[in-house]
């Protein structure tokens, strides 16, 4: 199994997602089984978007995302250092080459 994480602090979601899919691919060096993906509260009108923005480059069978004040993830810049963004646009995927056959997946929409 092998975990990659990236950030982007790019203001627009599509730069953003575009940083997050260079990133995760150069490292992962596989295909992707499993994303955890987290998006700063500063794109909150954008947050329907994140998702289909994401797996259409990255095809992730199982991709699971929220919304929050802060980010953490790896930057290119501070390049195997954590780096956290607050208050402003950030988005954060953490993405694994796993055998997920066996994992299962249910949805859960809390804002409804």
């Amino acid at each position: 199994m092998r975990w990659v994480s990236a950030l982007s602090e790019r203001p627009s979601l599509e730069a953003a997602v575009k940083e997050v899919v260079e990133i995760t691919q150069d490292a992962l060096r596989a295909s992707p089984d499993l994303g955890l993906v987290f998006i700063s509260s500063a794109f909150s009108s954008e947050y329907s978007r994140l998702m289909p923005l994401l797996q259409e480059h990255l095809k992730l069978p199982m991709l699971i995302g929220c919304g929050a004040g802060g980010v953490i993830g790896m930057n290119r810049t501070y390049a195997g250092t954590l780096y956290i963004v607050c208050s402003k646009p950030a988005n954060a995927a953490n993405c694994s080459s796993i055998c997920a056959s066996n994992i299962k997946f249910r949805h859960k929409n809390y804002a409804d």
